[in-house]
């Protein structure tokens, strides 16, 4: 068994300190974020998704036989759009609905492919 001298052993705690701040420090932006996600889904921005969700469906069916390949492009026109808006330096108020129809198709798509239905 190796003995430490008093130097190294204070050394070792040190450092074990510091790493426990370090880790104190992660959980708490770990926390910090998880509370920052739960006001966007459970707040408007959440609900604006659900609603664009509800009226995509509503407006387009639920689009269960089409494949993984048509859900992409369709998130990829979405994505264009946003691009396009901001290229295009419309209101933030246009780039945040464009946001909102990425959102929604891809909450659809990510869904879909949970559920083995894509």
């Amino acid at each position: 068994m190796q003995m430490y001298n008093q130097s190294t052993i204070k050394l070792m705690q040190r450092h074990l300190n510091d790493y426990g701040t370090y880790l104190e420090s992660c959980a708490q932006v770990a926390d910090d974020m998880v509370a920052q996600a739960l006001d966007i889904v459970e707040g408007s921005i959440g609900a604006r998704i659900m609603s664009e969700l509800t009226t995509q469906i509503i407006k387009f069916g639920p689009q269960t036989d089409k494949t993984r390949e048509f859900h992409v492009t369709v998130l990829m026109e979405e994505v264009g759009e946003v691009a396009n808006a901001v290229l295009e330096d419309k209101p933030w108020a246009k780039i945040v609905d464009e946001l909102i129809q990425v959102a929604a198709v891809a909450v659809r798509m990510a869904g879909y492919l949970d559920d083995g239905k894509i």
